[in-house]
């Protein structure tokens, strides 16, 4: 694994290191170097996104009639929780108790799942943005 960090030569703190499978540092770097602004939506591919914060943004547009907990409120809307876990168990194939479970407990999430949620993130925002028909692609 390559680890790549945007730390300056004068700044103090550090950020976080992101971790790139050598199998996509290549294509990483040739990317880089040819559009210098996407290293930042790039590197975003690689960094893992929370449960709460996927929930946030995208069970209101799963199911508009929902609404989502305000920013450090403790007690989620009626219907939340089972409409977050059965979307998140539909989409990463665990269990709806074991998905409960996440949203009490984030520290027990998977990595993985926290990086698949990332990965379904940008799907949903190029399908979002780009308009991709419902059957694309067409195999």
């Amino acid at each position: 694994m390559q680890l790549l960090s945007s730390q300056t030569k004068n700044s103090k703190v550090s950020s976080p290191k992101i971790a790139i499978p050598r199998a996509l540092a290549g294509l990483f770097n040739r990317e880089v170097e040819r559009e210098p602004a996407n290293k930042r939506m790039s590197l975003m591919m690689f960094q893992p996104m929370e449960i709460t914060d996927w929930c946030r943004i995208w069970i209101p547009e799963i199911d508009p009639e929902i609404t989502t907990p305000a920013p450090g409120e403790t007690k989620n809307p009626y219907g939340y929780l089972s409409t977050v876990k059965i979307t998140l168990s539909a989409l990463t194939g665990y269990s709806e108790r074991t998905v409960e479970k996440w949203v009490y407990y984030p520290e027990t999430c998977p990595y993985l799942v926290k990086r698949y949620l990332r990965c379904l993130h940008i799907l949903y925002l190029a399908r979002k943005l780009f308009k991709f028909p419902v059957d694309f692609p067409s195999i």
